[in-house]
Order: C-alpha cells, then sequence, then structure tokens
C-alpha cells in the first residue's frame, strides 16, 4: 500500500502472465488474476521480502496447486507522489482492468475468473464487476465468468474506520516537506464515509445480492499493526492500517491472518501457514468454478433482476 519500493524502470501496465505453461484454449480452465494496491510496484507486491518468493509464479507455489489455471496480475501505475505520481480514479482503473480482460480473453470468453487483490486492488475488482454487470454488451460474458474474489486487506469501509491512522497526517507532512508532487485522488477514496467509496461498495454489495450465479467472496484481515512509516522512511506510530471491521463485508466469509498490511499479500514459502490458509479458499473457488462448468457447460449467465438494470 502507499509506496514502499522505488518504482520498476520496466513497470508493466496492463495483465502479465506470470504461468505461462498453463495457458490453454480449454474454456474450463481458470483465470487466477491478480490485482495490487495503491502506491507500489506491481513487480514485487506478491514477493515476500525475506525469501524473495513471489507466491504466484513460483514453481512450488501456486503454479504447483493450481497447474492448468492461467496465473496473471494487473500491473498499473499507482505512484501518487514524487516524479512518478499520475492521476488515477477507481472507474478508470476497473474499466482498464475490464479492457484488458476483453483482450486477453478473445479467443476463450467464457473463461472463469477467480480474482486475488490486496488493499485498493479490491475496491477495483468490484467496482469492475459493477460495471461489467451494468454494461454487459460492452463487456459480454465477464460479470457471469467471475467465479470468486479474495481480499486481502481491502478497505471495503475505509481506512480510518477502526484506528485513527493519525500517521497519515505525518505521512502527508513529510511529502510536503520534502516537494514531492502529490497526486492523491484514489488515496482520498480510501478515507472513511468517502462518497466514491460508499457508493461503490453499496452498489456491488447489491449487485452479489441480486446477480446469479454470484462469485464467492472471501475477505482476510490483518491482526497485526504496521509501520506506517517505512512510506516516507520516518518514524511513525505503529497502526492497524485496515482493521477487521473494515476489511469484511456482511454476510461473506472472513478471516484473520496474524500478519500486517504490508505483509498480508506476501508469503515466505509452500510451508507458510497464511499461504496454506489462502489457498484452500482459492482452491475452493476453482473447484465451485469446476461444478457450475460441469452442470451446464457454457451455459453461465448472469440472471439480473429488472429493477437494477441500468
Amino acid at each position: 500500500m502507499w509506496m514502499r519500493w522505488k518504482l520498476s524502470e520496466s513497470l508493466f501496465i496492463a495483465i502479465r502472465a506470470m504461468h505461462r505453461e498453463s495457458f490453454t484454449a480449454d474454456k474450463s480452465v481458470d483465470s487466477i488474476i491478480a490485482v495490487h494496491g495503491i502506491g507500489v510496484d506491481p513487480k514485487t507486491t506478491w514477493v515476500h521480502k525475506k525469501t524473495q518468493v513471489n507466491w504466484l509464479s513460483d514453481q512450488k507455489m501456486l503454479p504447483s496447486s493450481l497447474p492448468t489455471a492461467r496465473i496473471m496480475v494487473f500491473g498499473y501505475n499507482s505512484i501518487w507522489f514524487g516524479k512518478d505520481a499520475v492521476r488515477q480514479s477507481l472507474d478508470s482503473l476497473a474499466n482498464k482492468l475490464l479492457r484488458e480482460l476483453m483482450r486477453k480473453r478473445e479467443a476463450c470468453p467464457q473463461r472463469p475468473i477467480i480474482f486475488i487483490a490486496h488493499c485498493s486492488g479490491g475496491l477495483i475488482i468490484q467496482r469492475a464487476y459493477t460495471i461489467a454487470a451494468l454494461h454487459m454488451t460492452h463487456y459480454p460474458h465477464l460479470a457471469g465468468s467471475i467465479r470468486g474474489m479474495v481480499f486481502l486487506g481491502t478497505p471495503h469501509q475505509g481506512l480510518a474506520n477502526d484506528s485513527n491512522l493519525g500517521s497519515q497526517s505525518q505521512v502527508y507532512a513529510a511529502i510536503v516537506a520534502a516537494n514531492a508532487h502529490i497526486e492523491d485522488n484514489v488515496l482520498l477514496t480510501l478515507v472513511q464515509n468517502n462518497d466514491v467509496l460508499v457508493s461503490a461498495v453499496h452498489e456491488f454489495s447489491r449487485m452479489i445480492k441480486d446477480l446469479k450465479p454470484a462469485p464467492r467472496l472471501f475477505c482476510f484481515y490483518e491482526q497485526k499493526v504496521t509501520n506506517v512509516g517505512v512510506i516516507v522512511a520516518g518514524n511513525l506510530p505503529l497502526e492497524f492500517v485496515v482493521g477487521e471491521s473494515s476489511a469484511t463485508l456482511v454476510s461473506h466469509e472472513k478471516e484473520g491472518l496474524a500478519l500486517d498490511h504490508f505483509g498480508i499479500n506476501e508469503f515466505e514459502n509452500v510451508e507458510d501457514n497464511h499461504y496454506q490458509c489462502v489457498l484452500e479458499h482459492i482452491k475452493q473457488m476453482v473447484r465451485e468454478a469446476k461444478s457450475i462448468e460441469d452442470a451446464a457447460p457454457g451455459k453461465q449467465q448472469l440472471l439480473i433482476k429488472p429493477e437494477i438494470v441500468m
């Protein structure tokens, strides 16, 4: 979240494959797509700092458990301060994701999709689902193909729901003192009670309730405080960035991980208990997606209540 690393010289924008060997024209094969949060380098977001293991691409990790899945990451420039800062919005990023999905899925548009998202990446996939469901002529098959979403520390209710996050003002102060350029449009969306955030999450929750078949959702929340000071190399108080009540959705499964906000999206190795926990829910979503496809091959379409069509 925010800006912990230097921007890679070759930042990739759009969807990139992490496990190429799995590519196939078989529409029953799942697409696993990971979406990072704000202010990070998409090439290192999923890499454990100590072991340098990328759990999405390491052959002992996710590719080993899901050998036929297309494992991909959606990368975008999320830097919000400094010379590389760009102005983004939730809707622009969601539409970018949808357009990239359409391009990647031309040969097999009904392949099941399972999303994995960290922090604000979860809000992007929520918004993408809502837009795809409301605009099926522009994005055919997409909403109906989404079978699952795994949220890792996503602030559904905003950043300050469980803590004061008083260090946020100190982060801003340090950036201003360094005369760094700021583009905080997406970051401001994450503030508790922000109108854009409230509306987006409400609309998504309504869609999930009213559309069938609905994707399965699972929310993981952090159980350790985070050193927010690493954003600006400063000494700031340890705080919960996204607590349980903000990181979870009513009526959907949830589980805490004994990790902080900057560690909930990376895993040490295949024996990491946190990884095994997340993996089990991803595999369950894959199994459920296969059951749906086996029940009615190639015929999955969203059933929409007339009153919510826009």
